[in-house]
């Protein structure tokens, strides 16, 4: 059933299940970032959705009878995490970089 859904968005879309990695993983990283304001803590949800759709697609195809394709779980994973993880690095170092630049404005007006 959950790849019955995952083909339906597929064929919906006409984008390839690659794309959709990335531009899901994307959006909901982006989304969840502006949300919380925390980029470590929005990317570690992705990740976690991320392990959570690959649990599901494995336990989908045993029960389909297919046998798991461990190289596909990786690739799935790369390709979800390849925007997301440059992202929240930038957006962290920007954080980071922002609170110096307060910490010596603060202490110059003293």
């Amino acid at each position: 059933m959950y790849g019955d859904i995952k083909q339906i968005l597929r064929d919906g879309t006409g984008i390839g299940p690659e794309g959709l990695h990335v531009l899901l993983a994307t959006f909901l990283f982006i989304v969840l970032a502006a949300l919380l304001r925390r980029p470590m803590v929005a990317l570690g949800v992705v990740v976690l959705l991320q392990a959570l759709n690959e649990v599901l697609d494995v336990l989908d195809d045993r029960a389909a009878g297919l046998p798991t394709d461990g190289l596909g779980v990786v690739s799935d994973t790369v390709w979800s995490l390849i925007v997301p993880v440059p992202l929240a690095i930038a957006l962290r170092l920007y954080q980071q970089h922002r609170r110096q630049m307060r910490r010596r404005r603060h202490y110059r007006r003293r």
